[in-house]
């Protein structure tokens, strides 16, 4: 099995073996602008347009990221006060059952001391006779 090694600047394998990494990732930079260089206008806006459409469709896939975040913290601030807002119904409840129990017991009291002031008159009155 042969070993391949691709290399876009100019040196073969045999000069290869002299250089050093920094200096072929030189060479290999200085190879690709010489390559952009030498390509048409038309190439070049294709190649820009590339570029920008992989930029907007990384720039997208942050923003859904970070809009998906922002979803699931609503969602968990939408569940707390649908909890809050049952508490607050279920302590209405309470308090609405305490209202009408205690409106009863005031009738209660009510008709009883309209009761015993007629008795109380009716004696009176008995006495008076």
């Amino acid at each position: 099995m042969k070993k391949r090694i691709v290399s876009l600047s100019d040196t073969t394998v045999s000069e290869r073996d002299t250089i050093l990494p920094e200096e072929e990732y030189r060479l290999q930079k200085e190879s690709l602008k010489k390559q952009y260089k030498a390509l048409p206008g038309l190439h070049k806006a294709v190649i820009l347009t590339a570029i920008g459409a992989c930029s907007l469709v990384v720039i997208q896939f942050i923003w859904i990221i970070a809009l998906q975040y922002q979803i699931s913290l609503l969602q968990e601030q939408n569940r707390l006060q649908e909890i809050r807002l049952v508490q607050l119904e279920q302590a209405s409840d309470k308090h609405n059952n305490l209202l009408y129990s205690t409106y009863e017991s005031l009738q209660d009291l009510t008709k009883k001391w309209h009761d015993l002031r007629f008795q109380v008159l009716e004696n009176t009155w008995k006495l008076g006779n």
